[in-house]
Formats: structure tokens, C-alpha cells, sequence
């Protein structure tokens, strides 16, 4: 049992009675904070000798060098277009026409090419017929 609840004397039921007499307790509301106005605009001032510090201006060299770099990338990212389509032509052309492929670009061919033995195909095995019933139906 903790502490605190043993220090705690328990009410008597006269206690309890004498609050159950008085009735409910009414409900009081709580009033509603009042909203907060907005913060004063601060306006910068307009009479002020001071001229605003400007920015150091870029050099020329940085800004064409930052224009040639960008070239360069979009010339990557279109290069890098055109040969992920060819992958994906290449792969689609397998799967659906292998047999109109050239003889070098069939899948077979281009693995050996790249030094990978492919796996013998299972459909080339002939297939032995099934041995006759011994029973006459």
C-alpha cells in the first residue's frame, strides 16, 4: 500500500451523507480566452540614410560555369534515357519475339558472348512416349 493512501483517514459516512444531500453540483462554464490580436506590422523605415547593404555580386565566371555544368547534365540525362529504353527494348523483344531477334542479340547467343553458359534448354530434350497398355479396352 503506498504511503500517501495510509496517511489519508478514512471519511465518515455522516461526511458522505451530508454531501449527497446538497444535490448535484451545477455545471459552470469556462469562459473563453479572448483571441489574441495580430502583432503590430513592422514597416521598414522609409526615411532612414543608411543604404540597404547589397549582396557581393556574382562573378562572371562562376555564373557560365554553373550554365556549362547544366548543359552537361541534361546531355547525361538524355544519353542515360536513350540507353535504360534500349535495356528495356532489348527485354521486351526477349520476351515477346526471340525468334525475329538477329542471331547475335538472342538471349543465348549475347550470354555466351559474355561469358555465361546458359542452362540447357528443357523443351529441346525429346520426350520418350509413354509405354503401352498391356490391357486391350
Amino acid at each position: 500500500m503506498p504511503p500517501a493512501a495510509e496517511a489519508r483517514p478514512e471519511s465518515p459516512a455522516s461526511e458522505l451523507a451530508a454531501k449527497s444531500e446538497r444535490g448535484p453540483v451545477p455545471k459552470v462554464g469556462i469562459p473563453a480566452v479572448p483571441p489574441l490580436p495580430p502583432p503590430a506590422l513592422k514597416l521598414p523605415d522609409q526615411r532612414s540614410d543608411k543604404p540597404e547593404p547589397r549582396r557581393p555580386a556574382r562573378g562572371p565566371e562562376i555564373t557560365t560555369d554553373v550554365i556549362r555544368s547544366r548543359g552537361r547534365w541534361r546531355v547525361l540525362g538524355v544519353c542515360m534515357t536513350v540507353l535504360v529504353m534500349g535495356f528495356v527494348a532489348l527485354l521486351a523483344a526477349w520476351r515477346f519475339i526471340p525468334d525475329r531477334l538477329p542471331a547475335r542479340l538472342r538471349p543465348a547467343q549475347l550470354m555466351m558472348s559474355l561469358g555465361i553458359q546458359a542452362l540447357p534448354n528443357s523443351e529441346a530434350a525429346v520426350r520418350r512416349t509413354p509405354p503401352e497398355s498391356q490391357f486391350d479396352e
